[in-house]
């Protein structure tokens, strides 16, 4: 039944959409019951001194067995400094009032010569004369600039009333002071016109086009003389090359049309490839909204085609203009980011040079902290899985958030720890009024002794094939946690072992909510009474029903643990909370703080990258250097 409404609706706003797209167009008859012919059509251009033109135009019109009545001409003029006090105008010799001349209401640049009493009817004949000045048309010549150019293109009717001219002739005349001499230092422009007819009468020169029986569309034909032949202000002394701008404009529009297109198949294939095949978890089903968007869809995209083809006789030029930039805009962005793409993808970490023996292929064994240092990862989130090494194992323990303090809660039970792990407990201070926070200085040192410890471990052996191995690595880890059942209890110890893999992958967070959103564990790890406590620092919510809950702590008794059924994503959205506020709590100035490490362990040779940068307030200094990073970074590989 729902269903049914719904079809319903959309047929009646589709009609709805139909009808206020033809109610906006709204032609009248005449409009479309004007067609004559152009049976020929005389153009004489007259160059003045003083850089102004006189036209005279000839026309002999026939108009159509059963059209509407010819009773009003457009006569289009070429810049819109025309002089419409020097206009005139008549009909088979019969002068037309001057109140009868008009600036155009159809065209841009143009008059509206109207024919009262004097119309040209149906299967009738009639001869139109019109006369009138047009300053500033005068420009230098682009390829030689002793000379001065005159382009002029004759006025054209819309094709719907007529579809070619039966006879037309172009006289483009020079000025009088250019005589018999100049003929061999002038020249004519467009040659796809072929080569004018050179004539003389009363002294002046023109050149002469005639073409019979071609299309009614814009014709552009041109001069060229000697400066010499003005006044010396004549000559407007710069003008936008057209060429230049065609040729730039056709660059342009190619380059952004491939990058466009280019950019959209790209797209396409990446979807059905890549974004169309990727794991997404089931969700709970809700109503459909696409039909809904499809209506919308189809009723704005008519509602504009209606608007666009109504007004674009008044407003094309401009939806051309906003079109191309539009188009422009959108191809060097789609250019811009394969660029990125491309940058980011050529771009290696620096490594020392080092003259080594050919390479012992893969270096296995190493830790989920050492093998970050490895995969470039930022600094933060090294210091973060040190510290999650630590809770887990039950050496340390939060204290506070504000500042950051930790409590060493199992000294001198170190023997199973890494000698990172130890290190960074020394640097935890021990006593006095700043007990558990951090000396800066010793984990300054940590940092950089663990970079150049791997640095170390990793000489002879291949780079890329490592950072390849522990990248599947973290791969493997994921395929492992998708293919555990969705909405059921858990055992944290089937994923224990991969969680730190999981942690290290910078793509945790997207992939933790893709991944773990559905998923549960019947209880909390044994390590997360140690900070579950502390929401300001690592919680960010919970999902769905299961709520994890606590009994405030009172006195010096034991807090109560969370109860069963914990969202995975829940526990992993924490962890990334941690992560966010690591760098603004564990020292003062964390970008200056990896500066510093970067600044010892930087491998000495010119670096394209380097500097600062954030991301999101928690900095952006990373273990391993990437000069496409476009931040503070410090090596740690080897190999070749």
């Amino acid at each position: 039944m729902k269903s049914r409404r719904k079809l319903v609706i959309s047929i009646i706003l589709v009609s709805l959409s139909l009808f206020c797209a033809f109610s906006l167009i709204k032609p009248t008859g005449a409009y479309y019951s004007y067609y004559f012919t152009v049976d020929k059509m005389e153009t004489n251009v007259y160059v003045q001194l003083d850089g102004s033109i006189l036209i005279n135009y000839e026309i002999d019109f026939t108009n159509g067995a059963y059209a509407h009545e010819i009773d009003v001409v457009d006569i289009g003029f070429p810049n819109k400094h025309y002089d419409l006090d020097s206009i005139n105008a008549s009909i088979d010799g019969i002068p037309i009032s001057d109140s009868d001349i008009l600036e155009s209401t159809v065209i841009d640049i143009g008059v509206e010569i109207w024919l009262d009493g004097n119309e040209i009817s149906a299967g009738d004949s009639g001869h139109l004369s019109v006369n009138g000045s047009n300053p500033k048309m005068v420009y230098g010549d682009y390829d030689n600039k002793s000379m001065a150019s005159v382009e002029f293109s004759p006025t054209w009717f819309d094709e719907s009333f007529c579809s070619e001219y039966d006879y037309l002739e172009v006289n483009l005349w020079f000025p009088e002071t250019v005589n018999i001499s100049a003929e061999g230092i002038t020249k004519w422009h467009h040659p796809e016109h072929g080569d004018p007819t050179v004539g003389w009468e009363n002294d002046l020169m023109y050149f002469q086009w005639t073409k019979t029986a071609v299309p009614m569309q814009q014709y552009m034909f041109g001069i060229s003389f000697p400066k010499d032949a003005l006044n010396s202000d004549a000559v407007i002394r710069w003008q936008a090359n057209p060429r230049i701008i065609r040729i730039v404009v056709n660059v342009l529009v190619w380059i952004s049309g491939i990058s466009l297109a280019v950019g959209i198949v790209y797209f396409i294939i990446r979807y059905f490839t890549v974004t169309k095949k990727r794991y997404y978890p089931p969700k709970k089903r809700t109503a459909s909204t696409t039909g809904g968007l499809c209506v919308c869809v189809i009723y704005i995209g008519i509602f504009a085609a209606a608007v666009l083809f109504s007004t674009w006789d008044s407003w094309g030029d401009v939806y051309a203009v906003i079109g191309f930039f539009i188009m422009v805009i959108g191809g060097f962005g789609m250019l811009g980011y394969f660029i990125y793409r491309l940058i980011r993808r050529l771009g290696h970490p620096y490594v020392k040079p080092e003259l080594m023996i050919e390479s012992a292929g893969v270096k296995k064994g190493l830790s989920v902290v050492e093998a970050s240092i490895i995969r470039n990862t930022p600094l933060n989130k090294v210091i973060f899985l040190i510290i999650y090494g630590l809770l887990k194992t039950g050496h340390i323990e939060i204290k506070e958030v504000e500042p950051l303090q930790f409590n060493v809660i199992s000294e001198g039970k170190e023997s199973d720890l890494k000698w990172y792990h130890k290190r960074f407990l020394e640097c935890v201070k021990k006593s006095g009024p700043e007990k558990g926070l951090l000396h800066e200085s010793k984990l300054r040192k940590l940092l950089i002794d663990l970079i150049k410890r791997t640095h170390r471990r990793m000489k002879g052996f291949n780079l890329d094939a490592t950072k390849a191995y522990y990248n599947n690595i973290v791969n493997q880890a994921w395929n492992k946690v998708r293919k555990l059942p969705e909405k059921t209890d858990i055992e944290w110890d089937k994923i224990k072992d991969e969680y730190e893999w999981l942690i290290s992958d910078d793509l945790f967070e997207e992939h933790s909510e893709r991944y773990f959103a559905h998923r549960y564990i019947y209880r909390p790890p044994y390590w997360y009474r140690r900070y579950y406590y502390y929401p300001y620092y690592w919680n960010r919510g919970y999902y769905y029903h299961y709520y994890p809950t606590y009994a405030p702590s009172t006195g010096t008794g034991p807090r109560t643990m969370p109860s069963q059924h914990i969202n995975i994503h829940s526990l992993s959205d924490s962890i990334v909370r941690g992560l966010e506020n690591i760098s603004s709590k564990i020292v003062n100035n964390f970008q200056d703080f990896a500066n510093n490490i970067v600044n010892k362990v930087r491998p000495v040779v010119k670096s394209s990258g380097g500097g600062r940068s954030y991301s999101g307030g928690s900095g952006c200094a990373c273990a391993c250097a990437c000069a496409c990073a476009g931040c503070a970074c410090a090596c740690a590989g080897g190999g070749r």
